[in-house]
């Protein structure tokens, strides 16, 4: 399984993404939201669309790649013409800012896009949200690989205590990373169901 440079930092930043208020049910993340509108949840989704950008171009940015390719590199990966325009601008705006920190620039720009993506958001939790649907996306990734169910979830135990993480918070992973595994569903829109349902107050697990 792929491990993000963030993982790298210490543990209480892995246990930060399993506090309860983020305790999502994994198996209902790509269920249609209740209680909120359309709007909220493309709103949100475009928000995590953004910290991806933001996070692939500052990699690229501390990597020594030049603002042309880093542009290239975000607009292949984005769906539409719509997201290309997206991505070139966010692209401009990193490498223009040229942030110290992936981390805290990310999670700086995410909150400020989640206060006013849906009206009923947690901005807080938003930075926590992504990160765990980072954990999904590394393991859509491992599956798109041909890795093992069993193969994933035992690197994910070693890293959860390498990290220190509980008990519990690496069950709640393993969970999820059966659900990536086992969902018919893109891995975008699973993702997109993970954020909404973490960071909106009133959708809590079941």
């Amino acid at each position: 399984m792929r491990r993000h440079a963030w993982l790298a930092t210490a543990a209480s930043a892995l246990l930060a993404l399993l506090v309860p208020s983020m305790h999502v049910a994994a198996s209902e993340a790509a269920d249609a939201p209740p209680r909120s509108s359309i709007a909220d949840v493309v709103g949100l989704t475009v928000c995590v669309i953004d910290a991806d950008i933001r996070t692939a171009a500052i990699v690229q940015l501390q990597a020594g790649a030049s603002e042309g390719d880093a542009r290239a590199a975000a607009q292949a990966s984005m769906p539409d013409a719509t997201y290309r325009a997206q991505a070139e601008r966010l692209v401009a705006e990193v490498y223009r800012a040229k942030p110290p920190s992936l981390r805290a620039h990310v999670a700086d720009r995410l909150q400020r896009c989640a206060s006013t993506a849906a009206r009923r958001v947690n901005p807080a939790a938003a930075d926590g949200c992504y990160q765990l649907t980072r954990f999904a996306n590394d393991f859509f990734a491992a599956r798109a690989a041909g890795m093992p169910l069993e193969a994933t979830v035992a690197s994910l135990r070693e890293m959860a205590r390498a990290s220190g993480m509980s008990t519990d918070g690496e069950q709640r992973l393993a969970k999820l990373a059966s659900s990536a595994y086992m969902t018919t569903v893109e891995p975008s829109q699973f993702r997109a169901g993970l954020f909404f349902h973490c960071v909106v107050p009133g959708n809590p697990p079941r």
